[in-house]
């Protein structure tokens, strides 16, 4: 049974990927664990990463970003 948190991050991929773009999640398991990052699929360039920010993007940021 999918929780409401992976319900939520799938409807964000689906949304992102008709938009051109993909969410990665951060595999590490340090601080960055749980958090996503934004890329471009057709140039595969990071449009939003931790490299950028200091930490990665939440589910909240993901969506508030493709908003905006």
């Amino acid at each position: 049974m999918q929780t409401p948190e992976t319900t939520r991050e799938a409807r964000l991929r689906r949304e992102l990927h008709r938009a051109g773009y993909a969410l990665g999640k951060s595999r590490r398991a340090d601080w960055t664990a749980g958090t996503y990052r934004i890329i471009d699929r057709f140039t595969n360039a990071l449009i939003w990463d931790v490299a950028q920010s200091g930490y990665g993007l939440s589910l909240d940021d993901v969506e508030e970003w493709l908003n905006d």
